[in-house]
């Protein structure tokens, strides 16, 4: 079985990209490979915003990016730069989104050491 990284650069709801990825990463694991990261860069550090509200017919990115890492421990790492750009810091400041567990904010010096480990690379 392969090791996959997955690089998600879609926003949430914007495009199908995020979607894709989260049904292929739940497909990845069900076929026995493993994943061994996810990083959101660009657009796709959205996906760890956990205030978003999406409408009831629509279905939660955050929610299921967590119950994938809950599944099988996958990292879900956000690039800081990316994320500072867009709002998403780590801080005590109340008006500030938060980072929220299990997301965890990296630089693409991480992910491209965690490269190494992976067999093969996809992006959405």
């Amino acid at each position: 079985m392969s090791a996959y990284s997955i690089l998600v650069t879609s926003s949430p709801y914007d495009q199908a990209g995020s979607a894709s990825a989260v049904r292929f990463c739940q497909h990845l694991l069900e076929e026995g490979h493993t994943l061994s990261q996810v990083f959101f860069y660009q657009q796709g550090i959205y996906n760890a915003f956990s205030t978003m509200a999406p409408p009831n017919d629509e279905r939660n990115r955050f929610e299921e990016w967590k119950a994938l890492h809950d599944a099988c421990g996958t990292p879900l790492r956000v690039c800081i730069t990316a994320g500072e750009k867009r709002g998403l810091v780590l801080s005590t400041d109340a008006n500030q989104p938060e980072l929220a567990h299990p997301f965890e904010q990296t630089g693409l010096g991480e992910f491209f050491t965690a490269l190494h480990d992976s067999h093969r690379l996809v992006q959405f």
